[in-house]
């Protein structure tokens, strides 16, 4: 393989230093909305998807069908999530947040405006446009590595799982 470009080992860092930043944030956020991580993943699933079968959700999050049933049930205890009929298909069920749960996340996004407070003049509107590609190329990356590593598994069936956009 060629070496990459000379900003591109920066940039690539730089996104692994984001990667890292970001898992710490999942962590004090779930500690400070009192959910473990998986659950935190749960909800950030759902927020970016809308509603999810069960399935769906277990499959994007790499969990087994108990796995998330036990995710879910957790969720519905502490009111952030509902099972509700999907209504192309009575015999399923789907996911989704709570009205509350979705509100508390807006909310909670306020927290994450003092990051861009050092940036310099139009560098976050060029972060408006490049993350929501940035996210898609990781999303590729992400399917790429599970198709061909040594542990290789099934791709996500949902569209939900392929939909670049936030």
């Amino acid at each position: 393989m060629e070496e990459p470009a000379a900003p591109l080992p920066e940039a690539i860092k730089g996104l692994v230093a984001v990667i890292v930043a970001a898992d710490v944030y999942r962590l004090a956020a779930a500690e400070h909305f009192g959910l473990d991580v998986v659950e935190s993943r749960a909800v950030s699933h759902l927020d970016k998807h809308g509603a999810l079968s069960q399935g769906e959700l277990g499959q994007l999050m790499g969990l087994t069908s108990g796995g998330v049933t036990g995710v879910v049930d957790r969720l519905e205890r502490r009111g952030v999530a509902r099972r509700v009929a999907d209504p192309h298909d009575r015999r399923r069920n789907r996911v989704e947040l709570t009205e509350e749960a979705t509100q508390t996340l807006g909310r909670s996004r306020l927290s994450l405006a003092p990051a861009f407070d050092e940036m310099r003049p139009g560098a976050v509107e060029a972060l408006a446009e490049t993350l929501p590609l940035l996210a898609a190329g990781l999303d590729h990356a992400a399917r790429s590595l599970r198709a061909t590593g040594p542990y290789a598994r099934p791709e996500p069936t949902t569209d939900a799982a392929v939909d670049p956009t936030p």
